[in-house]
């Protein structure tokens, strides 16, 4: 009996460890993710005639990766979140076609995305 309680107990911190580290990543990968795009944006800001696709594209991609990392974690609001970052990644493979009107109700604003982020990772450590 205390055997099985013990395994049991080693399982489910192992559980609890792979959980934070999935975390861990999500947090990685949206920081960048964030930065590359607050960048971007400086960027255009400073001159708005220097639209460049390929960094466009690299952002689509950073946020399809947050996304996927997101999925990962079990939290009902990581799953919110993972549907907020494949919208921004839509958004950011094509800024000047993105069609907003199926997504206005949908909150993709890089703060707000920053702070739930940081709100799941609190949750988890």
């Amino acid at each position: 009996m205390v055997d099985r309680l013990r395994k049991f107990l080693q399982l489910r911190s192992d559980r609890l460890e792979a959980e934070k580290e999935r975390v861990n990543k999500a947090l990685t990968a949206v920081n960048r993710a964030a930065n590359h795009t607050r960048g971007y944006l400086a960027d255009l800001r400073n001159d708005p005639n220097n639209r460049n696709r390929q960094k466009e594209l690299a952002l689509s991609d950073a946020w399809v990766e947050v996304g996927e990392r997101l999925r990962r974690i079990d939290d009902p609001a990581a799953q919110e979140l993972y549907d907020r970052c494949f919208i921004k990644a839509r958004y950011w493979s094509d800024p000047e076609g993105y069609d907003i009107s199926g997504d206005q109700d949908v909150d993709i604003r890089l703060d707000s995305v920053l702070k739930d982020v940081e709100t799941i990772c609190l949750r988890a450590n």
